[in-house]
């Protein structure tokens, strides 16, 4: 599995990489999947409060980590700032998020034997082994 962090010069900000044209897609097809298809889902957070939108981001494991190198003041300070600028008026949170998502398929397997380009092979390596087994029996030919 890729670390998120392999996948941008800026490995303090991961989701950014996933982000750019065509990263999320390239990471099913390091992984030896094809795209299928591909999209974007609108998929906005709301809050009824500022104190459950702290609850719910304080949760998420990126902002432990802020909580933890930063501490917990820091960390809320910074997100009561950004909850400010979507503060409706009835006193709730919402965050207009969209999440790219892609769908990869694995490649169908097909057996070497059954490739034309190694049917060739498979046939030598039998022969090979038909042999080493007879010579086995003192029945080379």
């Amino acid at each position: 599995m890729l670390e998120a962090t392999q996948l941008s010069a800026h490995p303090e900000r991961p989701t950014a990489a996933l982000a750019a044209p065509g990263a999320l897609a390239g990471v099913l097809e390091r992984a030896g999947l094809r795209v299928i298809d591909h999209g974007e889902v609108a998929c906005p957070f709301v809050f009824p409060s500022a104190e459950i939108s702290w609850r719910a981001n304080a949760s998420a494991g990126v902002n432990q980590l802020a909580i933890a190198q930063s501490g917990e003041a820091a960390v809320r300070t910074a997100l009561a700032e950004a909850d400010r600028g979507h503060r409706r008026p009835d006193g709730s949170i919402r965050y207009e998020n969209v999440f790219l998502w892609v769908a990869g398929k694995r490649p169908e397997w097909r057996s070497p034997a059954t490739t034309p380009r190694s049917a060739g092979a498979a046939k030598v390596a039998e022969d090979v082994i038909a042999r080493s087994a007879r010579a086995g029996k003192g029945q080379e030919q």
